[in-house]
């Protein structure tokens, strides 16, 4: 099983096959099973939908392609998933779309926890600190309502911890304070929503969560070392971006 991020790449079914591009093949949407040649090997795909806002923060934390070889952990579950994925591809039974987009799921999260596993303690990110149950949570709570005035204490409130062991297990789960974690997202979605043509500085400051136009103005420019308004779409960008706390 490979998990393939912003990676471009093709496929074929031997090396000195010359490779075909896949994408034309898929733009029926009614179109299920694609058919090249014999029965030899089965392909099975699917893809993951991400908001434009949070598609380049998601994919940041994860590798840009990723191997389940044999010889893995998870080899026998995500063997076993991909044996009933392919059942359901077979057969027209009653609710068999939403039974595939579940497995789908499963093997995702397989992927994940192989990744997690393989880095061991040396990795961090938040998508890892998805699986803790309360750092989890309190995840879920910032990417979900991001405009919120969130603050450590009350997220370690909301969660069932204090507020240093809160801070504490955040930061070494995710590799970063929660406040840290909370202004980059608030800074990728602020960005993607200025590049798609957002003209009202003021709403998209509003929209991620900062009251004041200048504070928001400010922390855009540490993140990114332009303007809020540089950055709409169409407008030309004369520096590269930076990172700042």
């Amino acid at each position: 099983m490979c998990l393939v991020g912003r990676t471009p790449y093709v496929v074929a079914s031997d090396p000195k096959t010359p490779a075909m591009d896949g994408l034309p093949l898929f733009t029926n949407p009614d179109r299920e099973v694609v058919r090249l040649g014999g029965d030899e090997s089965v392909l099975i795909g699917g893809s993951v939908s991400l908001s434009k806002a949070g598609m380049a923060f998601a994919l940041d934390a994860l590798p840009p392609f990723l191997h389940i070889g044999s010889s893995s952990p998870s080899a026998t579950a995500v063997a076993r998933t991909l044996g009933l994925l392919e059942v359901q591809t077979e057969i027209a039974a009653m609710g068999g779309t939403l039974v595939a987009v579940k497995l789908a799921e499963v093997l995702l999260v397989e992927a994940l926890r192989v990744y997690s596993a393989e880095k061991g303690r040396a990795f961090v990110g938040w998508v890892s600190a998805l699986g803790d149950r309360q750092i989890g949570e309190a995840l879920r709570l910032m990417h979900g309502e991001i405009a919120i005035a969130w603050t450590v204490s009350t997220l370690a409130k909301r969660v069932g911890m204090s507020r240093s062991a809160f801070s504490d297990r955040f930061t070494n789960l995710v590799g970063r304070p929660p406040m840290d974690h909370l202004r980059a997202l608030r800074m990728a979605l602020a960005q993607q929503m200025l590049q798609d043509g957002a003209a009202d500085v003021g709403l998209v400051a509003a929209h991620v969560g900062y009251s004041s136009q200048s504070a928001f103005g400010q922390a855009f420019r540490r993140t990114f070392g332009r303007s809020p308004m540089s950055t709409r779409k169409g407008i030309s960008h004369s520096h590269g971006a930076q990172t700042g706390p």
